[in-house]
């Protein structure tokens, strides 16, 4: 019976204790830097690449992201066209409180616009609470439309349909929380493709700036290392050469370096004699190619 108890106990215990996935998330919000808390500093934003670095299981954290997903904990942001692989990870509750407190920032106007946007935040509200999927589909809109307060947009008899899916859609769009993506029918040779239906994808006010200057980052570091002998640095030469960009953007070098990390573009030696160290990989090597043949053209 003792020893019955005693798993059982060690069952509670392991239950109760964060996975790796949990741990990495927490590591990364609390080293998150000033440009990675977007919405007034309430949502920090993680990168899909970061965790990887921090958790070598690629598996595991594939498993645990769509399981909390699915869940509704995490919400995943995919930028569209040129962006899609840039998956960033944010926790749905800190959205949500986000988004209501926009909603009431709105409220407290007085003005039809105003009310407007206030109803179109509490849909995006109710969104975010039933559509844990980086892709919006117009019937979700249509449903959570149906069921926020009135009142609807102007010009928009009743609380849902089709038209206030696609008023709603506009406001969050306009104030950066949803993105366009219109999905194309493949047509005949010399058609035009046409449009199948319309959709939208999660995204955050201001977090095009985030990835941009993620981006610029990035091949800031890829130059800076390509440019050394072997392709290896100690970190503080990397720092220096990116310390502009980093700036401008608000991002710090360590936020750059787990993401590169965790694509594969590079290797962080924490051990070697002199200091940290940095050490391209071959996918690093291609991709500053990649960017020294762009800059030629």
């Amino acid at each position: 019976m003792q020893l019955a108890d005693d798993f059982a106990d060690d069952a509670a215990l392991a239950a109760a204790l964060p996975s790796d996935l949990d741990a990495a998330l927490l590591l990364l919000a609390s080293r998150c830097p000033q440009a990675a808390r977007l919405c007034g500093g309430a949502v920090e934003v993680a990168t899909l690449a970061q965790v990887y670095s921090l958790v070598s299981d690629r598996t595991a954290v594939d498993r645990g992201v769509e399981r909390q997903r699915t869940e509704g904990s995490l919400l995943v942001l995919q930028l569209p066209a040129a962006m899609r692989d840039e998956s960033l990870l944010v926790r749905t509750r800190q959205v949500e409180a986000a988004l209501r407190t926009e909603a009431e920032a709105a409220e407290s106007t007085e003005s039809a616009e105003a009310a407007e946007a206030a109803w179109a935040l509490r849909v995006g509200v109710r969104l975010v609470q039933g559509c844990p999927r980086p892709r919006v589909d117009e019937g979700r809109v249509i449903d959570a439309a149906s069921a926020a307060p009135p009142p609807p947009p102007r010009g928009v008899t009743g609380g849902g349909g089709a038209a206030a899916a696609q008023a709603a859609a506009a406001i969050l769009v306009r104030r950066g929380w949803l993105v366009p993506l219109r999905s194309m029918a493949v047509a005949g040779p010399g058609e035009a493709p046409a449009v199948e239906g319309t959709a939208w994808l999660w995204s955050l006010p201001r977090c095009g700036l985030l990835v941009k200057a993620l981006l610029q980052s990035r091949s800031d570091v890829l130059r800076c290392l390509d440019r050394q002998r072997f392709g290896r640095a100690q970190q503080h030469v990397v720092e220096r050469a990116a310390a502009s960009g980093l700036s401008r953007g608000h991002l710090s070098l360590q936020y750059v370096l787990q993401d590169m990390e965790g694509r594969g573009l590079l290797s962080v030696d924490r051990a070697a004699p002199a200091g940290t160290s940095l050490l391209l990989s071959p996918a690093g090597v291609e991709a500053a190619g990649a960017l020294k043949r762009k800059r030629k053209r």
